[in-house]
């Protein structure tokens, strides 16, 4: 298994939400977290998921997000609810040159060419994502210029 950074069955992702109390005039709320569209989060008003077509925008002040309604919610007690989608919580990239062949964890692939004009390969991917096997299987095709190969005499 090879993979940079957090492992991907870990911690990378976390779910989160939030809630907002609605007045029937107040438009927009500020998020707690970084959103950059719609589709990044989902919106309940008094229970009722709300279309991210119609019913709300998201844009980006600094480091937040900005919920934008089209009509004010309702009035009520923690009556909004913002369900945030696989939020990431950190990004780390690495500098150039500072992972090193040592760092890489080895697989059961060797390199190599596989596949040619007498060899079909034949490529094993795990349930992860990675490539866990390569091989080669001979086969054999007949010369279609010789009948004598074809007929089996």
């Amino acid at each position: 298994m090879s993979y940079i950074g957090s492992n991907p069955d870990g911690t990378s992702f976390s779910s989160f939400s939030e809630r907002f109390s609605g007045n029937y005039s107040t438009l927009t709320f500020t998020l707690s977290r970084l959103v950059t569209n719609e589709n990044d989060i989902d919106v309940y008003v008094n229970n009722v998921h709300q279309d991210p077509f119609v019913a709300y925008q998201v844009s980006v002040s600094g480091e937040t997000g900005i919920l934008s309604f089209v009509e004010a919610p309702a009035t009520g007690s923690n009556n909004i609810l913002v369900v945030y989608k696989n939020y990431l919580i950190t990004t780390i990239v690495p500098s150039d040159g500072s992972v090193t062949e040592a760092k890489l964890v080895d697989s059961a692939v060797t390199s190599g060419v596989y596949g040619s004009a007498t060899a079909i390969p034949i490529i094993t991917v795990s349930e992860k994502g990675i490539v866990s096997n390569v091989q080669n299987v001979t086969v054999n095709i007949p010369d279609p210029l010789n009948p004598f190969l074809l007929s089996g005499m």
